[in-house]
C-alpha cells in the first residue's frame, strides 16, 4: 500500500513538474510576445516622434522662409517708397526750377527790356520820325515796348520742353499760345511779303505798270 501511495505521489509530482514546465514555457512565450509588442510599439512611437520632429522642423523652416521673404518684401517696398518719394521730390524741384527760369527769362527780362525801351523813348522825347502822327507814334511806342514780350513768346514757343511741368501752368500756357500765334502770323506775313516781292519783280521784268 505504501508503494502505491509513493507511486501516486511520484506521479503527482511528475505531473506537477510537467505542468510547471508547460506553464513556464507559456509564461516565457507570453513574455517574449509582450517584449516584442512593447518593442514594436516603442519603435512605432519613436518613428512617429521622428516624423513629428521632422514636420515641426519643416514647419519652422517654412516659417523662417516666410519671415525672410516678408522682410525682403518689406525692405523692397520701403526702397520703392524711398525712390518714389525721391522722384516726387526731384519732380517738384524740377517744376519749381522750370517756373523760376520761366519767370526770370521769359517774364522779368523782357519786362526790364520793355521798361528800358519806354524810358529811353520817353526821356528822349519819343525820338521817332516826325512824319509819324500822334496816334501812330504811340502805336509805334507800344509796339516797341511789346516787342520784347513778342520775342520772348516766340522763343518760348520754339523751346524744347525738358519736362511737362510748364504745359499745365496758366502763365506758360498763355505765352505758349501767344508765341505760336505770332509765329503763324509771322509766317503768313513773310509769305505775303515774299509773294508781293516776287509779283513786283515779275511786273518790273515784264514792264507792267511802267509809263
Amino acid at each position: 500500500m505504501f508503494d502505491l501511495v509513493r507511486h501516486e505521489l511520484a506521479d503527482a509530482h511528475n505531473n506537477a513538474i510537467r505542468d510547471l514546465g508547460v506553464l513556464s514555457e507559456d509564461l516565457m512565450a507570453a513574455g517574449v510576445r509582450i517584449n516584442e509588442e512593447s518593442r514594436r510599439r516603442a519603435d512605432a512611437e519613436a518613428a512617429r516622434l521622428e516624423e513629428e520632429k521632422k514636420r515641426i522642423q519643416a514647419e519652422k523652416e517654412k516659417q523662417e522662409v516666410l519671415t525672410t521673404n516678408s522682410k525682403e518684401v518689406a525692405l523692397r517696398f520701403e526702397k520703392e517708397n524711398q525712390l518714389l518719394d525721391s522722384h516726387q521730390l526731384n519732380l517738384a524741384l524740377s517744376e519749381r526750377l522750370d517756373k523760376f527760369v520761366f519767370i526770370c527769362f521769359y517774364v522779368l527780362f523782357p519786362s526790364i527790356v520793355s521798361l528800358l525801351i519806354f524810358l529811353l523813348l520817353y526821356l528822349g522825347g519819343l525820338a521817332l520820325p516826325s512824319a509819324l502822327g500822334g496816334v501812330l507814334k504811340w502805336v509805334s511806342v507800344a509796339g516797341l515796348v511789346i516787342l520784347p514780350f513778342a520775342i520772348s513768346s516766340i522763343l518760348f514757343a520754339k523751346k524744347k520742353m525738358q519736362s511737362t511741368s510748364l504745359l499745365s501752368w496758366f502763365p506758360a500756357k498763355i505765352m505758349l499760345g501767344v508765341g505760336r500765334r505770332i509765329i503763324s502770323v509771322g509766317i503768313v506775313t513773310l509769305g505775303a511779303i515774299f509773294s508781293g516781292g516776287i509779283y513786283d519783280f515779275a511786273k518790273h521784268l515784264l514792264g507792267f505798270g511802267e509809263s
